[in-house]
């Protein structure tokens, strides 16, 4: 009877990693004995590849090392920051009314699914076949084994990442649609602007912690994979359908669903910020009116109804979006055209009609 709980105990402690891999890698990288051994074998990871491309020699090594390691770095860094302050902010809002029903899918159909493993594992599938698909010419050598097992990884984790960049956004549509007011909101923190709480402060700063991440991850991959594509000694068969297939993908997920995101965020949070104002004017008039019961005179009614109306206009003329960051929208948009320019660029260059113009952009 033993064995058979610790079977199940085994089983049911890989599904849970499975659905929440993003939950064990955070926690892995925030427990310092943890990340230590991490950091070490990472090290060594990289010290093997280094030597085996000494008597394997793979096409500028350094170059795409360099791009897979920063890649992954901003991945861990956005995941450990992603779920630790999302975490925080579901418990931070528990007790509105108004969240129940954002916090209840966050909780059982983003962080913890089976989607977690299947899409990150078939997107690493689909560029590891396809890739190999589309570099039929190069000899398989134990540093190509190296690069492309670096590559698997920095796939999977970016795809994790990826994920919880989704739903993040799927929150915030969700408090941005949910019924009904915020009530209960302390008005001596907020100062009459919403948009100061903490919790939205906190939403928006990592809204835009995500999308700059996302957006630096997006180009590093549009390089890489373009040097993968197009340089000497890499180029790969433009006229095979993986080719097209890989491009299609990143073309969508980066240059398409990452900017649409950011703009849908931005219009969700002045949402939110919209409902926290007129939850606040219903506070301060409801609470107007169980003091207008309870005056026996009046006198003092006037005076509260003057106050109230007051802080409604104050509340309203307040600021629409917490966080005014122009510095990091400006940073989103040059990469966001950057994006555009190299992802049709590198694919169009190698197309008859536009070779010759475009050779001399890239």
């Amino acid at each position: 009877m033993l064995s058979i709980y610790k079977v199940r105990s085994f089983f049911k402690s890989i599904i849970e990693l499975l659905m929440r891999p993003h939950i064990y890698i955070a926690t892995m990288f925030n427990k310092n004995s943890k990340m230590g051994h991490v950091l070490l074998f990472w090290g060594i990871f990289l010290i093997i590849g280094m030597e085996l491309n000494h008597f394997w020699v793979f096409p500028y090594s350094v170059f795409f090392c360099i791009n897979f390691t920063i890649i992954l770095s901003i991945c861990i860094f956005t995941l450990k920051k992603i779920t630790k302050s999302l975490s925080e902010i579901v418990i931070d809002i528990g007790f509105y009314s108004k969240t129940i029903k954002a916090n209840y899918i966050y909780e059982k159909y983003c962080k913890n699914s089976i989607l977690n493993f299947i899409i990150p594992l078939a997107v690493v599938l689909i560029f590891g076949i396809g890739g190999c698909l589309m570099f039929g010419g190069i000899k398989l050598t134990p540093s190509l084994i190296w690069f492309l097992t670096y590559f698997c990884i920095t796939v999977y984790f970016s795809i994790v990442i990826y994920l919880q960049y989704i739903y993040l956004a799927v929150y915030i549509f969700m408090l941005s649609k949910s019924d009904g007011y915020y009530k209960g909101n302390n008005k001596s923190i907020i100062d009459y602007t919403p948009a100061n709480i903490g919790w939205v402060k906190d939403l928006t700063k990592l809204s835009h912690l995500s999308r700059n991440a996302f957006f630096t991850v997006g180009s590093l991959y549009i390089i890489s994979f373009g040097g993968f594509c197009f340089l000497p000694g890499t180029a790969a068969d433009i006229k095979s359908i993986e080719f097209y297939l890989l491009w299609s993908i990143i073309f969508l997920a980066i240059v398409v669903v990452f900017p649409a995101i950011s703009v849908l965020e931005i219009i969700w949070i002045k949402k939110i910020v919209n409902c926290l104002k007129l939850s606040l004017i219903n506070d301060l008039y409801t609470e107007q009116h169980l003091f207008n019961m309870a005056d026996k005179y009046g006198l003092i009614s006037s005076l509260k109804n003057l106050t109230a109306t007051i802080s409604s206009v104050q509340i309203m003329n307040s600021k629409d979006y917490p966080i005014s960051s122009g510095w990091g929208m400006c940073y989103s948009l040059i990469l966001t055209v950057f994006n555009l320019i190299a992802s049709i660029a590198t694919i169009l260059q190698y197309i008859t009609p536009y070779q010759g113009g475009f050779l001399h952009i890239f």
